[in-house]
């Protein structure tokens, strides 16, 4: 800690970003996040606390002394004894998913005939189908009362005696000043720590070995020794009308009652009545009707394939691996029962259950709105949810009944389209020498706050009725949620406390299929209700760019399109939150005059910012993308830590398998954007990728690594720019213009694509401008490559052999 003299809340300060990437690679971070050094002009946090504590373990105080014009740090310390004792070892109830258990699980099955299934009346298969899967179920993974190590196990008691052994003859060197015995504690102090890191290594080579889930096991371990694991579940107590609670029963009801009343008792008071009827959009009164389709055991063979690995379960406790090692036997009588449900026309009661897990936020632990619920449904719902979502999601396609502008849970329209196309029509305006401001909107609890009745009236205008209508309906209605609490109780045992079930009277269930789909429908008009500025939506994410050649026409058109919002969410029971809701106005670097808006929601102004979170990265006015860039060069820092921490114990593969997770993901997501960041930002991004494969590999700091980039298969930041943005031109197919198409002749650049003229140097940094540059300089064989597939292993494999250390290596 102390006077460091380095801005460290200045973010386009180069010293600061060098000093914090050092810091967060050898595990530690700065906590002191409020100004040190305030003048009348000025305000910086020139004196910092470095620190590897956990934020749970401490809180950081400033205070003004007047001894100094810096002003004062004061950090607190949580010392628990109680708690770490606590975390020595515990007892749980939980089932053991071994590949014994799993095995016979599988055996038990497949000698079901489930005839008392198929012979079931209509309304009561699902139920017949669940308490035979349960049955079984419980038998081969019985809930047993299990005893949990949180201590050091690999460290044997002889290690023990050894290091105190080794403590001592420590302490007589200091003493005697011998330079015979520093010598030999230097030499017993090498020995001690080679021991400990081949007993740490074989304990958890065994522990992977023996393990029923390797990857889980994998994961616990890399975040054990990353301090990415919690030492302890804090039991949660709320302050309840000045009074703190710490009952878990009571905890749980309070946190459930908040979840449940939010809309009821925020959301809907807070909208203007009366409220139109606008949700049905006369013009989208379609002649198609949507016909659903029976599905057979292939089809839920693959959507059972196809679900996300998570440890996680909801109300039945069945997890999606063991259904995935189970698909042979649970395909057929599935397909029974859901191609059931759709011709009854009824969704199954025990599959609305959400099981809900509170999330600390952020303040005060002890009040109740600090926390927001984590939604874990039913596995098999989910494939119930997949099964309709196919069918639900083709004809909406198909028919058209889709906006471009809305991005998400399609295909072909995910995140990065939507940050696209958004970022892309700001510098196509700013080229076009127009004035450019972009709103961000927030909506509080837009999916939990969603009509009912709205959005079946929805799906009827877009021909979707009878049984399926009603399956919707079913689906939708009547939902009960829970909350469930971990508590650790006096006696080291860790239980598991349930609230009473309450019913849900709006929204769609988070975390499920089908709701990010149905919420698409639901505001499938809202495209269409403005032609002055442009939407871009994803899922409940909505972004209004507006352009215009004066101030005043921004204002004037700000103002007009937001009341039409305004009213638009109001009809259709979603509050937009002013609070939440900024604007940025977009400009180049040499605007000499900036726009000073004023921008008002319900009378209330909203905040311009410089920078801000934007389908998640961090956009800026200038489009430089420097914020985002540090948030990335951060959190590789907190990757290389990990490399660091790890490379004693695992091998080169697992290695390159945590530098995927921590370092690679991080760097490729939104690249195709961000990666047009000054070449400065991109240089200290390879010098981190450097950085991680000498860690990898062990090798000294000196040693040219170009060579192991290929050998290790990994793309450098300058490669994964060029492979992105050229993917990018994908979705743009249809808007690319060949340097062929405008005459006849067969010249050698007639396959390359026309790279459009533009007046700004802020146009370079369009992805589809970029990959077209980019496409137009690699190889013939490779754009020439028969499907897109071998087009993207081809060009992959390219730009990993090239190892770019810069785009003039292209």
């Amino acid at each position: 800690m102390g006077d460091i003299n380095i801005d460290m809340l200045d973010y386009t300060n180069v010293n600061r970003n060098r000093l914090n990437s050092i810091v967060v690679a050898n595990g530690f971070s700065s906590i002191v996040n409020f100004p040190t050094r305030i003048t009348e002009t000025t305000e910086s946090t020139i004196d910092n606390i470095f620190t590897s504590l956990s934020v749970h373990n401490f809180k950081v105080i400033g205070i003004n002394t007047q001894l100094s014009d810096h002003d004062g740090q004061l950090l607190v310390v949580t010392c628990n004894n109680k708690s770490h004792k606590l975390n020595s070892v515990h007892f749980e109830y939980g089932r053991t998913f071994s590949d014994a258990n799993i095995s016979n699980f599988n055996k038990a099955l497949k000698s079901e005939t489930w005839m008392q299934v198929y012979m079931a009346p209509v309304n009561s298969k699902y139920d017949v189908f669940y308490q035979t899967l349960m049955f079984y179920f419980n038998l081969c993974f019985p809930k047993k009362l299990t005893r949990h190590y949180t201590n050091r196990k690999w460290f044997p008691i002889e290690l023990k005696s050894e290091k105190h052994k080794l403590i001592d003859l420590s302490t007589l060197a200091r003493e005697t000043k011998c330079k015979t015995m520093y010598k030999q504690v230097r030499k017993a102090n090498k020995n001690f720590k080679k021991k400990i890191t081949n007993l740490k290594k074989q304990y958890y080579k065994d522990k992977i070995k023996k393990s029923s889930n390797i990857n889980k096991t994998s994961w616990s371990i890399i975040n054990s020794e990353t301090g990415k694991t919690n030492l302890k579940t804090q039991n949660i107590n709320l302050n309840v009308n000045s009074c703190l609670i710490s009952d878990p029963h009571l905890v749980s009801n309070v946190l459930n009652n908040y979840f449940t009343d939010l809309v009821d008792s925020f959301v809907i008071p807070n909208l203007d009545l009366p409220r139109k009827n606008n949700y049905v959009n006369s013009e989208n009164n379609p002649s198609h009707t949507f016909r659903l389709k029976p599905v057979d055991e292939k089809v839920i063979s693959s959507i059972i394939s196809n679900l996300k690995n998570s440890f996680s379960t909801g109300y039945d406790e069945i997890p999606v691996a063991l259904l995935k090692k189970s698909t042979f036997q649970l395909s057929k009588p599935l397909a029974h029962v859901i191609n059931s449900s759709f011709v009854s026309g009824i969704f199954p009661e025990k599959l609305k259950i959400s099981k809900l897990k509170p999330l600390f936020k952020h303040g005060n632990k002890s009040e109740v709105q600090n926390y927001c619920p984590i939604a874990l449904l039913s596995t098999i719902s989910k494939i119930f949810e997949k099964a309709m979502y196919n069918q639900l999601v083709e004809y909406l396609e198909n028919n058209s009944m889709l906006e471009d502008c809305q991005h998400g849970f399609r295909r072909g329209r995910s995140v990065l389209t939507a940050a696209t196309d958004f970022t892309e029509s700001i510098i196509d305006s700013l080229d076009n020498k127009e004035k450019v401001v972009g709103i961000f909107m927030d909506m509080t609890k837009a999916f939990d706050s969603l009509s009912h009745e709205i959005l079946l009236s929805i799906l009827f205008s877009l021909g979707i009725r009878r049984n399926t209508l009603n399956w919707l309906r079913t689906y939708l209605c009547n939902r009960k949620q829970y909350v469930e609490i971990v508590y650790y109780n006096e006696n080291q045992m860790k239980i598991s406390h349930q609230s009473k079930i309450r019913s849900v009277r709006h929204g769609v269930p988070q975390g499920s299929i089908l709701g990010p789909l149905l919420f698409i429908c639901y505001t499938g008009s809202l495209p269409k209700l403005s032609t002055s500025s442009q939407l871009y939506l994803y899922a409940d994410d909505a972004n209004l760019k507006i352009s215009g050649s004066s101030k005043d026409e921004l204002e004037l058109t700000s103002k007009a399109d937001l009341h039409l919002l305004k009213e638009y969410f109001n009809g259709r029971q979603l509050l937009l939150n002013p609070d939440k809701t900024n604007y940025i106005t977009f400009e180049t670097r040499q605007t000499k005059l900036p726009i000073d808006l004023t921008i008002n929601i319900n009378n209330k102004t909203i905040n311009v910012v410089k920078c801000t979170t934007f389908l998640g990265l961090e956009i800026d006015k200038n489009l430089s993308w420097n914020f985002h860039a540090e948030k990335v060069i951060s959190k590789i820092s907190s990757g290389i830590f990990a490399l660091s921490r790890l490379k004693k114990f695992f091998n080169v593969d697992s290695l390159k398998k945590v530098y995927f997770a921590y370092i690679h993901s991080i760097i490729s997501f939104g690249i195709s954007l961000y990666g047009a960041t000054s070449i400065s930002n991109l240089n200290t991004i390879l010098k981190l990728q450097k950085k991680a494969i000498r860690v990898i590999l062990n090798l000294k700091p000196t040693v040219s690594v170009k060579e192991y980039f290929v050998s290790l298969n990994i793309m450098t930041v300058y490669g994964m720019y060029i492979f992105e943005t050229i993917q990018s031109l994908q979705y743009k197919l249809s808007d690319l213009k060949l340097v062929g198409d405008s005459h006849d002749y067969n010249t050698r650049n007639r396959g390359d694509i026309f790279l459009n003229s533009h007046r700004l140097q802020l146009y370079k940094k369009k992805p589809t401008y970029m990959g077209s540059k980019f496409f137009n300089e690699i190889p013939k064989d490779i754009k020439s490559a028969g499907d897109h597939s071998e087009f993207k292993r081809k060009l992959k494999k390219f730009l990993v052999n090239k190892a770019l250390y810069s785009f003039e290596e292209l």
